[in-house]
């Protein structure tokens, strides 16, 4: 995948792949992640139904940061997971010792290799939280 990205941009072999996490069409969005999402990182691409989208939504009458997102169980080489911190330095998992009461990533639905999931951050009219999704290379 790199390789053939970064032969069609004539850039450099070892471009793309060497720096998963810089922004080779400046995009916003790093390679790693647009490998993630099967887009292409020498083209910028603004196709929103593959990308993450958030939302405030109330579950189980409870309002709560929503993110969903979709997972190509293909990719096996990169991982996706939501993470949530009230200070924005000390990130959790959802489950983990620490991480917000509530922090949940559930599966929606399967549809041949992708997978859509959703991670849902309950809030309150406590300290903020931010969510957010993180790639990484296992």
């Amino acid at each position: 995948w790199a390789t053939q990205a970064e032969g069609s941009a004539s850039l450099p072999v070892g471009t793309i792949r060497d720096n998963p996490h810089a922004d080779s069409d400046n995009d916003g969005l790093s390679n790693l992640l647009e490998y993630a999402f099967g887009t292409w990182p020498v083209h910028r691409d603004t196709s929103p139904e593959v990308f993450p989208n958030s939302q405030v939504a109330v579950r189980n009458n409870v309002k709560c940061l929503v993110l969903r997102y979709q997972r190509d169980k293909t990719r096996t080489d990169v991982t996706l997971v939501p993470i949530a911190c009230p200070t924005m330095t000390n990130w959790k998992t959802p489950g983990t010792s620490g991480a917000p009461a509530g922090f949940t990533d559930t599966l929606v639905s399967t549809a041949g290799d992708i997978e859509t999931r959703e991670a849902v951050l309950p809030v309150s009219n406590g300290p903020s939280c931010f969510l957010r999704l993180r790639a990484h290379l296992p």
